[in-house]
């Protein structure tokens, strides 16, 4: 199979959508590494054999966040798993240095519709037990 057909059926059983964990051979019930060998004919799965296992790992992470629906998890997983086709047997260092690189050196971007919340102060001195002063709850993360 040549690779454009390749990219054309994991594009397709990707297009319906991408669930947590392995899930079951059926569009729409996979996680984005099943789906590619749903995609190529192979045993159901999550270990394609075209796919490096640095690559492999990165793109399961990602998988099982959170994301708001399996239509976005697909969306959001499709360029990363047309991506990997092809990089078992290759020296993926330079990749996993740019990854970690990535990952820890910029600061989370905020979307322009995520509302400012004002910053409250919060002591390191423990709270009596009675007190319910409101506590200060990281913000809602949704990809």
């Amino acid at each position: 199979m040549i690779l454009e057909e390749k990219r054309r059926r994991i594009t397709e059983v990707v297009s319906h959508g991408l669930v947590v964990g392995t899930g079951r051979p059926v569009p729409g019930e996979l996680c984005l590494e099943a789906a590619i060998c749903l995609a190529l004919g192979l045993r159901h799965g999550a270990q394609p054999p075209c796919i490096a296992e640095a690559d492999r790992r990165f793109a399961i992470a990602l998988n099982d966040a959170p994301w708001s629906s399996p239509m976005a998890r697909a969306a959001g997983m499709l360029p990363l798993g047309l991506a990997q086709l092809g990089t078992a047997g290759t020296d993926r260092r330079e990749w996993v240095r740019r990854v970690v690189e990535g990952t820890f050196s910029r600061p989370p971007s905020r979307s322009p519709s995520t509302p400012t919340q004002p910053v409250q102060e919060v002591s390191c001195e423990p709270r009596a037990a009675t007190d319910t002063a409101p506590r200060v709850q990281p913000p809602r993360v949704v990809v």
